[in-house]
C-alpha cells in the first residue's frame, strides 16, 4: 500500500467484516457519539477513518476528535464514543499481538455489545482478548484496502488486456460486482494466453486476489504475473524465490510445492492429490520428478527472459 505509516488514519474492520463508524455517519459528529457496527462499504470513507498516534491515542480523524469509553455506560459494558471531553488517559488504546485493540486502562478489549454483528450494534469494551472475534484490522496498516478496481478508483484507462470478444466485454468491465465483465477472444481452442493488465500506477503491495465469474463464464484458474515497468515481468511464486529455486520438476516446467504438482500437470481445475498424483503419472512410466513425493528435483531460478526448462529424472 502507498501509506503504511502505524499512525496514519484507516478504516477499523471488525472480526465480523462489518466496519466501525460514528453512529452519526458524517466528520462532525457530536460530542458523546457512539461507535457502532455498519455494512456499508467502501468503509474507506472520510467518516470512517481513525488513527492511533505513537503515544496510543485513539482519534477519530476528520473530526479529530478522541476516542474512549462512556461513562456512565447505561448498563451496557463500556460503549465506546467521540468526544473532545475524553480524558487523554482514557483514549489510550494498543493493538496486541493477535489483532485486538486493547484499552490500556481497563486491559478490556474492543468488541461489539451482545456479540452478534448486525447494522448499527455498539461498539463496547469486553473483558475477553485475543480472540477471533475480537480481532480489529487497521485496514491501512495491513494493506487489505481495495486498491480501486471496485470502487473506480483505478481508472478505465489503466484496464487493458490481450484481446476482447466484442465491445459487450471490455477490459474496463472487469470489476468486482460490476454489470458486466471482460471475456478474451482466445485464437484457438485454449485461452490459455489470454491476459487482463491492470497498471496501479505507482509501486503497490499486494495481498490479497479476489476474482469473480460472470453468469456461466466462470475463471476456474489462471497465473499472476507483475513487473515495475510494464516491460520485465515475474511470475507470482506464493513461497517466494527462495522456494522457486528449490520447486519442483515435471514436463520441463517448475511447480512451487509438491501440492501444485496435480494442477500444473492437468490445468488449473486440478485438485491437489499427491498419491493419486504419483500413481497415475507413473503408471506412464514416464519417471518425471514431479510426483515423487520424496524425492524433489530443484529447479533454476527463473527470469522473464528466460525460459528454464528442468530436465526429466
Amino acid at each position: 500500500m502507498a501509506d503504511t505509516q502505524p499512525a496514519a488514519p484507516t478504516p477499523l474492520l471488525q472480526a465480523s467484516g462489518m466496519c466501525i463508524k460514528p453512529q452519526q455517519g458524517n466528520c462532525r459528529p457530536q460530542d458523546g457519539t457512539i461507535l457502532v457496527l455498519t455494512q456499508i462499504k467502501p468503509c474507506d470513507q472520510p467518516f470512517m477513518q481513525f488513527s492511533l498516534s505513537a503515544d496510543g491515542t485513539l482519534k477519530h480523524h476528520c473530526s479529530g476528535r478522541p476516542v474512549c469509553p462512556r461513562k456512565p455506560a447505561r448498563g451496557k459494558n463500556c460503549e465506546l464514543m467521540i468526544s473532545s471531553k475524553c480524558q487523554p488517559q482514557d483514549s489510550k488504546f494498543e493493538r496486541t499481538a493477535a489483532h485486538s485493540l486493547r484499552h490500556k486502562p481497563t486491559g478490556m478489549c474492543v468488541h461489539l455489545y451482545g456479540g452478534n454483528p448486525r447494522e448499527g450494534v455498539e461498539v463496547c469494551l469486553w473483558q475477553g482478548c485475543d480472540e477471533d472475534r475480537t480481532k480489529v484490522t487497521f485496514m491501512k496498516q495491513d494493506c487489505v484496502l481495495s486498491l480501486g478496481m471496485s470502487t473506480g478508483i483505478i481508472a478505465d484507462k489503466q484496464i487493458t488486456a490481450s484481446s476482447t470478444l466484442s465491445d459487450e466485454w471490455l477490459p474496463k468491465y472487469a470489476r468486482l460486482n460490476g454489470p458486466k465483465a471482460w471475456c478474451g477472444k482466445p485464437s484457438d481452442k485454449s485461452d490459455k494466453d489470454e491476459y487482463l493488465q491492470i497498471d496501479l500506477g505507482k509501486v503497490q503491495m499486494i495481498t490479497r486476489v479476489t476474482m469473480q465469474g460472470y453468469e456461466w463464464d466462470l475463471v476456474e484458474g489462471f497465473y499472476l504475473w507483475y513487473s515495475e515497468d510494464g516491460k520485465m515481468w515475474t511470475e507470482y511464486s506464493e513461497g517466494g524465490d527462495e522456494q522457486e529455486a528449490d520447486s519442483f520438476c515435471h514436463l520441463g516446467k517448475c511447480a512451487d510445492s509438491l501440492d501444485t504438482q496435480c494442477s500444473d500437470l492437468w490445468g488449473g481445475t486440478a485438485r491437489s492429490a499427491e498419491k493419486a498424483c504419483w500413481d497415475k503419472y507413473n503408471s506412464r512410466r514416464t519417471q518425471y520428478g514431479t510426483c515423487d513425493a520424496t524425492r524433489p528435483r530443484p529447479c533454476a531460478k527463473r527470469s522473464s527472459m528466460e525460459n528454464t526448462k528442468c530436465k526429466n529424472v
